[in-house]
């Protein structure tokens, strides 16, 4: 039921990010923060699975980014998954660091996959910013939910 529930998630933020936020220059990644908040949150067997979901729909909705946001949140996933044990994973002090950093990792794997495109560094941090703010309303929201309907099981640290 969670990674259905999770699935339906980072669809849903993958549409709002590829349609509606499409047209902005400055937004937050939605699907980023989603993955963020449930690498840093719950239980470490679904690390890997969360961050392929939300690469995989990323990808599904994004005409141009042929298989990039799946590669990128699985690289993200492997990374962290050492750095686990460190991390306060229920407070929002993990999830927007988390978050942050990520942003700014991706971006910078973008540059060097692509072309520059119209974000400059000032505009990187704020839209990493953003990606935190996000990744801490998400795990807000999400901690207000019955047991059976959170995306992620709740674990411990």
């Amino acid at each position: 039921m969670r990674v259905t529930v999770y699935a339906v998630l980072a669809l849903l933020f993958a549409c709002l990010q590829h349609t509606v936020l499409a047209a902005w220059l400055i937004v937050p990644d939605l699907p980023l923060a989603l993955a963020a908040w449930a690498m840093v949150d719950g239980e470490d067997d679904g690390v890997l699975t969360r961050a392929f979901i939300s690469g995989f729909t990323a990808d599904l909705l994004d005409p141009g980014a042929h298989s990039f946001h799946l590669l990128g949140y699985v690289a993200l996933a492997l990374a962290f998954l050492p750095l686990r044990a460190f991390v306060f994973r229920t407070r929002f002090t993990g999830w927007a660091g988390w978050a942050f950093a990520a942003s700014l990792l991706l971006t910078a794997a973008d540059r060097l996959v692509s072309a520059p495109g119209d974000v400059t560094a000032s505009g990187a941090l704020v839209i990493a910013l953003l990606t935190a703010g996000a990744a801490i309303a998400i795990g807000w929201l999400a901690y207000g939910l019955p047991e059976k309907w959170r995306p992620v099981a709740k674990a411990g640290a």
